[in-house]
């Protein structure tokens, strides 16, 4: 063990490191009172880059562009994770396992927010708020493939086909042009 004021720590047979800590359990294990961070840095002329990652005394994780003064990851202490910037998922799936699943599009300014969640009982929905948690619901799929607008349904230059039996409800006069035997 080699030993320099209880600052940095060489384990002999491990070969462990520690930094502010006498008694290392990993290949660098790094321990404060305050945040604690790691700094790594890349060099290279033009496309080097500065990064921390970062133990905060709030139980948070960040990793940190130092370049740019802004953090990319943050995970707190719940485990909600906010990313800045793009995130892209290659040959694979994004899998939200929660009660009631969701994701939020929403607008920093406090604006009208969108969503795409699941209520927990199968219904598939897409909805809209003000970032509220309780957003009002435009269109629900429910476990049946049953499909419910909230409000007119548009079609522009295309056609509505029916298959197999299905029907038009509420429709009370057929038009010139319209199939009358959908009529419910």
């Amino acid at each position: 063990l080699s030993n320099i004021n209880g600052k940095f720590v060489v384990e002999q047979t491990t070969g462990y490191v520690g930094i502010g800590i006498t008694d290392p359990s990993q290949l660098l294990h790094l321990q404060s009172t305050a945040d604690t961070i790691l700094k790594i840095d890349n060099i290279t002329s033009g496309t080097g880059k500065s990064y921390l990652l970062q133990s905060t005394t709030a139980g948070s994780f960040v990793i940190r562009d130092e370049d740019a003064s802004s953090n990319r990851l943050l995970i707190d202490t719940s485990g909600n994770a906010t990313f800045v910037g793009d995130v892209n998922i290659t040959n694979s799936k994004l899998q939200i396992t929660a009660a009631a699943p969701e994701i939020i599009f929403s607008v920093p300014s406090g604006g009208l927010d969108s969503r795409i969640y699941n209520d927990g009982s199968g219904n598939f929905i897409i909805g809209h708020g003000t970032n509220s948690s309780t957003p009002t619901t435009a269109i629900t799929i429910d476990s049946s493939r049953n499909t419910t607008f909230a409000g007119d349904v548009t079609v522009n230059g295309g056609d509505i086909v029916l298959g197999g039996t299905g029907r038009i409800q509420g429709v009370d006069t057929v038009s010139a042009g319209t199939d009358a035997a959908n009529k419910a």
